[in-house]
């Protein structure tokens, strides 16, 4: 899918801006997977090692979590709600929804 969107915008203006969130190692490796997939495309990236992605053309921006994350749900709390750090992605949606309407 990713393919065929960067397929589809070759040549063209980007008005976008792709955003995700990435806590603990597993999910800041698949994040930096998917924005090597995509590096001509603008990225903000909501981690807690900003620095894992400096090599990379992202804005990368520190974040503490506010909710309970993966590995509290697999170790300390009884399986309940949304899923882990659901309330934490909406701050790089907004994050990107201002990135790109600035």
């Amino acid at each position: 899918m990713l393919k065929r969107l960067l397929d589809r915008l070759q040549g063209r203006a980007i008005k976008a801006c792709f955003c995700t969130l990435a806590i603990h190692p597993p999910y800041r490796r698949r994040a930096q997977m998917l924005l090597a997939d995509a590096p001509a495309l603008p990225w903000i990236v909501l981690t807690d090692e900003p620095n894992d992605f400096r090599d990379l053309s992202v804005r990368a921006i520190r974040h503490v979590p506010s909710g309970p994350m993966a590995i509290d749900f697999q170790t300390k709390l009884p399986p309940v709600g949304n899923g882990p750090a659901y309330h934490d992605k909406r701050f790089v949606l907004q994050m990107a929804l201002e990135a790109h309407l600035a």
